[in-house]
């Protein structure tokens, strides 16, 4: 058992430091830090049962599974919708977590007093199935909602933790469904439950912590203001092979949509122009004034403008448009849509939608 309790701890120290370091991070992170706080919660419930000699009770400890699961399926919604959850949808979503506290609470109460347990023992572990299986029939709704933009969310690391989320709760419906036909290692399966709590400990912590972290030398490209013409003016440069190349540039965006492609590089389409890389960084920057990543991403920003009204008519979340027009995250499309038109984008579509009205009327 001391093992397991070193086990425990260890857990315990590192689940508060992520919290210190989530605390942070954007808005989307609350819901993460409520789902580490609620496997605090489970740990130091475990941690109570044991130091007080009562492991035959563990299966009667607060299970983080109350809170981890639906937060997860939250944290995917919002992932994938672009939109932060309100208070009252976080409330609603704590439900679950509350009733599982007040259990817990009752079977600190009552134990000492020789009080009957049985009944709320058997509640607390069906409850906890019950609300990992919800999540998972809502997870397999929101894939199905979503299931046209999935493909290209699924390259922001929002998502990626989302989906990893859902890939736990199967690791932990499975184990469980196993409970029940071999209950006589109930244990078995509540270690192992506990080790999958670590997985996802491990995910929140690459997703959000360490992949998250950028050196200073090594920004997104993306945020690199364009180059000084300055280096280029020693250059001997044909004014007719530059406005030609400009053309070709112009005319590949508009006849094949390049800027589409989320993964388009510099050196792509140096390729397809058939010049070197810092060719194309001279036509940018002394016939374009102005960088390869600012180019395509206003690009990018015209494309979702032209195609706003798919927001209004097919029900389509901003985020998933912003996808389809070329943007590999949410934080780069606010940028630049800022940047190009001096309003957030659901200010521009609010506007947007009033000038629908006044015109229609």
């Amino acid at each position: 058992m001391v093992p397991f309790l070193l086990f425990l701890i260890s857990q315990l120290v590192i689940s508060v430091i992520a919290i210190w370091k989530l605390i942070w991070k954007e808005e989307n992170s609350r819901i993460l830090i409520i789902m580490l706080a609620g496997g605090v919660i489970g740990l130091l419930s475990k941690l109570f049962v044991i130091v007080m000699g009562l492991e035959e009770d563990l299966l009667f400890s607060f299970s983080s599974t109350v809170c981890i699961a639906p937060f997860s399926s939250l944290y995917l919604k919002n992932s994938l919708s672009g939109r932060s959850s309100s208070w009252r949808t976080l409330l609603i979503a704590s439900i679950p977590l509350l009733f599982s506290l007040l259990l817990f609470i009752y079977y600190l109460i009552a134990r000492p007093y020789g009080m009957h347990i049985g009944a709320p023992q058997t509640i607390t572990q069906h409850f906890r199935d019950v609300v990992l299986f919800s999540s998972l029939a809502f997870d397999s709704y929101l894939l199905y909602t979503y299931r046209h933009t999935l493909q290209r969310a699924m390259q922001h690391p929002n998502t990626q933790l989302g989906i990893s989320f859902i890939i736990h709760k199967v690791f932990l419906s499975t184990l469980f469904l196993l409970s029940f036909f071999n209950l006589s290692a109930t244990h078995f399966f509540l270690y192992t439950g506990l080790s999958s709590t670590t997985i996802i400990l491990g995910l929140v912590i690459y997703f959000k912590i360490i992949r998250d972290y950028r050196p200073r030398n090594m920004e997104d490209p993306s945020s690199t203001p364009a180059k000084s013409t300055v280096k280029y003016q020693k250059n001997s440069i044909d004014n007719v092979y530059l406005e030609n190349k400009k053309a070709e540039i112009a005319s590949l965006m508009r006849k094949e949509n390049l800027f589409l492609d989320a993964d388009l590089a510099s050196a792509d389409l140096a390729n397809r122009l058939d010049i070197s890389n810092h060719e194309l960084s001279i036509v940018f920057n002394y016939g374009m004034q102005t960088n390869f990543y600012q180019y395509i991403n206003t690009l990018r920003i015209h494309y979702f403008l032209d195609h706003i009204d798919q927001i209004i008519g097919e029900n389509k979340t901003i985020l998933a448009l912003a996808y389809e027009s070329g943007f590999q995250s949410k934080s780069t499309f606010n940028k630049y849509f800022k940047q190009e038109l001096g309003l957030s984008p659901s200010e521009y579509l609010k506007h947007h939608q009033h000038s629908l009205k006044a015109i229609k009327s």
